[in-house]
C-alpha cells in the first residue's frame, strides 16, 4: 500500500476536493480565504499565483521526491534538538490548521464530501514560514496557528521522519501480499531567478522538510 504525503507551496496537486483536483480559481479562493491578500506583500502573492499553475505540471514530471535512508540523509550541521513540548505544540498547531481549514471548505460546499492533507499544507506553509519576515511572517503564522520557527524547524522534521520510520517498521513486519507502505514528499518552493537565495536557507528546506529549492525565470517560463 502506498502511503503518500506530497506537499507543494499553499496546497499539494494530489490534494482533492469532492474527489477531484483544485481548480486553479479555487485553489487561489483558499488562499484569498486563509490570508487577507492587501496585507500581504506583492512578491508572496504574486509567486502563489504562479505556483498554482505549474507545480502540478512539475509533480507529473518528476513524480515525488522520495525521502532517503538515513545514509543519504543531508549532511548532519543541523541538529534535530526536537522536544516533547515542542512536538505538542507542532501537533496541535496542526490540529488547529486542519481543522479550521476543513471547517472553511465544509462551509463552502456543505453538502459535499471533502479529503484534504493538512499536515502537507502546514508543512509547505512552514517552508514558506522560513523565509518570511515582518508582517508576512505574521500572518503565515497567524493563519497556519505555527509556534515561533525555532520550534516548527526541528520538530515538524522528527514526526515525519517518526512517520517513514513507523512505515519502514510495518513494511519489516508485514506478512500479507500487500504491498509495502511508502512515505513521499514532493516539497519544492520556486522561485523566480533574479531572487538571491542565501545557500543556508537551501539547507535549512533540505534537511528539515525535505524539500527543493528551485529558480525559475517566471515571465518566460510558466509552464
Amino acid at each position: 500500500m502506498r502511503n503518500g504525503i506530497t506537499s507543494v507551496i499553499i496546497a499539494t496537486a494530489c490534494d482533492r476536493y469532492s474527489g477531484k483536483v483544485y481548480s486553479k480559481n479555487k485553489k487561489r479562493n483558499l488562499v484569498m480565504k486563509l490570508f487577507n491578500k492587501n496585507r500581504f506583500l506583492y512578491f508572496i502573492t504574486t509567486t502563489f499565483i504562479l505556483l498554482l499553475i505549474f507545480v502540478p505540471v512539475y509533480i507529473y514530471k518528476t513524480n515525488s521526491v522520495v525521502v532517503k535512508t538515513e545514509k543519504e540523509q543531508p549532511p548532519k550541521e543541523f541538529p534535530l534538538n526536537y522536544t516533547k513540548e515542542g512536538i505538542q505544540q507542532v501537533v496541535e498547531a496542526n490540529n488547529k490548521f486542519g481543522i479550521d481549514l476543513y471547517l472553511e471548505l465544509a462551509t463552502e460546499k456543505a453538502d459535499k464530501n471533502h479529503f484534504i492533507s493538512p499536515f502537507s499544507i502546514s508543512m509547505a506553509m512552514a517552508m514558506l514560514y522560513e523565509m518570511a519576515k515582518g508582517k508576512t511572517a505574521e500572518e503565515i503564522q497567524k493563519a497556519c496557528s505555527f509556534p515561533d520557527i525555532d520550534v516548527i524547524r526541528p520538530n515538524i522534521s522528527y514526526i515525519y521522519r517518526m512517520f517513514d520510520t513507523q512505515f519502514k517498521k510495518e513494511n519489516t513486519t508485514n506478512k500479507s501480499d500487500e504491498k509495502n507502505y511508502e512515505i513521499l514528499l514532493a516539497n519544492a518552493l520556486w522561485i523566480n531567478k533574479t531572487f538571491p537565495v542565501k545557500e543556508n536557507y537551501k539547507n535549512i528546506i533540505k534537511q528539515y522538510y525535505f524539500g527543493l529549492v528551485e529558480k525559475l525565470r517566471f515571465f518566460r517560463q510558466t509552464v
